[in-house]
Formats: C-alpha cells, structure tokens, sequence
C-alpha cells in the first residue's frame, strides 16, 4: 500500500490525498508543536480510535495490535 493510499483510505483529504497528514500520524514525519508552531518530533502516541481505525485500512487485526 502506498502512503497516498493509506491517506486515501484514512479520509486525509485537501484536494488529493494529504500524504503529509498521513505521515504524521503514522508518526513518520515531525509534528507541529502548537505551542512553538514548529515541527518538532514525531508522533508517539494516538487515540484508541484513530488506531483501531489505521488498524481496519492497514487490515491488521485489532486482537494481534493489543487493542
């Protein structure tokens, strides 16, 4: 799978798949610190929900994840 597919499937849209956005949250790419407003670090964590939902598009199952 592609990143831009992956950002396809994920609903990360502009007006083509945002890879950027996909990167970020595979923690791949630095984020934004909103604090700084700079790239800082990558993601190290997300929300139990947009991880089960990463999980369903990469067709990982949730059980093997420890979900």
């Amino acid at each position: 799978m592609t990143i831009s597919e992956f950002a396809r499937l994920m609903g990360y849209y502009r007006t083509v798949p945002n890879i950027d956005q996909a990167r970020r949250a595979l923690g791949i790419r630095p984020d934004t610190d909103s604090r700084v407003g700079k790239r800082t670090a990558p993601r190290e964590w997300c929300s139990i929900k947009q991880a089960h939902r990463m999980a369903v598009v990469l067709s990982l199952d949730p059980v093997d994840l420890d979900f």
